[in-house]
């Protein structure tokens, strides 16, 4: 429960400066340390002793945040040494010296975001050996020396996406072993060269995602034994090496969309782990058998807004784990026979927004076993082949007590029933004029098939249906 009031303020002006300059103090229940919160701090921090001495602590160890700043300069002076976490986000800052930070060996949490550092002193963070988090978010670092992040042995969080950084030093990580988070996005990075990361033994997560990146160098993630997470989304990639992701034994999520792929069967080569695989918005045009072999486990498969016109049969031979797979927004004209064989825990099938056209064959979903919802929405489709999902055990759905009808303006015009979706004690549908073949023979065996969603193929009522998308 947050204490009712806050204990003490002080407020003091600058005559000179004609600045306002208070801190509030705060004491919570539930925190066991004391929160200051400083305001209108100027040009340097030797003012912020005079401002703390008479605040009474309940705690020997408090958090300090300074707000509406202005220290381009944090070169003299110090802050307290018993502050475990610091704020001095925002505070137009371009300059920072270590001797400010010499005395904070208790500090857990320091924030410079949104500053406008361009570079940093050597060994400026070197006494803060008990620092968790460090954020430099949203500055204009461009380089970064070997000897940066000199004494932070206890580091586990390291934010610098949002800056101007091109390239690191193949020893710049060396300091800093206990990183488990590492944070480079929207950047100006080209390529990562072999070995870049080779210190970081205990990283799980690293984004790289809004960067500049046209090469990866095969070794580039050595070292990452421990990663689970990679985002290479949204930068300029078309070719993966063959053994880049060979020592990434735990990744489980790696997000290489929005780039300019083509697919190989060895790109994805000691992946045993992975269960996400993002693909979406590259240049794939093209899915070679046992593309997907090395990655066993995934999930989940995201390959729509590619290019891709045909899927052929075994495409996705070895993915028997996924359960959504995503095909959207492709140009796909047609699938061969047994193009989904080896899916057999698929729940969730994607193919609308493409250009499939005219009928499609009763084994096109031959393999899906465990389909229960497909979209089919905003394609060229005029009918179903007889039995084609009769390789479906479809979802315990009661046999519909009523039989759909074609409205008597449609059944005039010859129109039959071609497009339906299949829900537990109902069944909708929607027409087709162009359509040749009605039959029963479409759910003779549904017995397990929960939603069959086709909207907008040539029809006049469409379905209102709820999408499943990836978050």
């Amino acid at each position: 429960m947050i204490n009712n009031q806050i204990l003490f303020i002080i407020f003091a002006t600058l005559f000179s400066k004609g600045v306002s300059q208070f801190c509030t103090y705060d004491s919570y229940s539930y925190i066991e340390e004391d929160i200051v919160t400083c305001y209108g701090l100027s040009e340097d921090i030797t003012d912020l002793e005079s401002l703390l001495e008479n605040i009474t602590f309940k705690t020997s160890k408090f958090q300090l945040k300074v707000e509406n700043c202005n220290l381009p300069n944090i070169t003299e002076g110090y802050f307290p040494s018993n502050v475990t976490l610091l704020n001095l986000n925002n505070c137009k800052t371009t300059d920072i010296d270590k001797s400010p930070f010499e005395n904070l060996t208790l500090l857990e949490e320091l924030n410079l975001e949104s500053n406008e550092l361009s570079n940093l002193t050597d060994d400026v963070f070197q006494n803060l050996s008990a620092l968790n988090t460090l954020n430099l978010r949203y500055n204009n670092l461009s380089d970064l020396s070997i000897n940066t992040f000199e004494g932070l042995k206890n580091l586990e969080y390291l934010f610098l996406d949002n800056n101007d950084i091109e390239s690191m030093d193949l020893e710049l990580f060396y300091p800093i072993k206990a990183l488990n988070y590492l944070y480079l996005d929207h950047n100006n990075i080209s390529v990562l060269q072999q070995d870049v990361f080779q210190h970081l033994h205990s990283l799980m997560v690293l984004s790289l995602s809004h960067n500049n990146l046209h090469i990866l160098d095969e070794g580039a993630f050595n070292g990452l034994y421990t990663l689970e997470s990679l985002y290479l989304d949204n930068n300029h990639l078309e070719n993966l090496p063959k053994k880049l992701f060979a020592h990434l034994s735990f990744l489980t999520y790696l997000d290489l969309s929005a780039n300019n792929l083509t697919l190989k069967e060895t790109s994805f080569e000691g992946l045993k782990r992975l269960l996400v695989l993002y693909l979406q918005n590259n240049n794939i045009s093209v899915i070679q058998p046992l593309s997907f072999v090395n990655v066993p486990s995934l999930t989940m498969l995201v390959l729509s807004n590619n290019n891709i016109k045909h899927l052929s049969s075994g495409t996705f031979l070895g993915l028997i784990k996924l359960r959504r797979l995503y095909l959207d927004n492709n140009l796909i004209e047609t699938i061969d026979g047994n193009s989904f064989q080896g899916l057999p825990a698929v729940e969730i099938l994607y193919l609308e927004d493409n250009a499939l056209g005219d009928c499609l064959n009763n084994d096109t979903f031959t393999g899906l076993t465990a389909l229960e919802v497909l979209h089919l929405e905003n394609n060229n489709l005029t009918c179903l082949s007889p039995g084609i999902f009769d390789y479906n055990p479809l979802s315990t759905v009661a046999p519909p007590t009523t039989t759909c009808i074609p409205n008597a303006k449609k059944a005039q015009s010859g129109s039959i029933l071609s497009f339906f979706q299949l829900q537990p004690s109902q069944i909708e549908c929607s027409f087709n004029e162009n359509s040749t073949i009605v039959s029963t023979d479409y759910v003779s065996n549904t017995t397990k098939y929960s939603s069959l969603i086709s909207t907008n193929n040539h029809t006049e009522n469409d379905m209102i249906l709820q999408h499943l998308r990836p978050s």
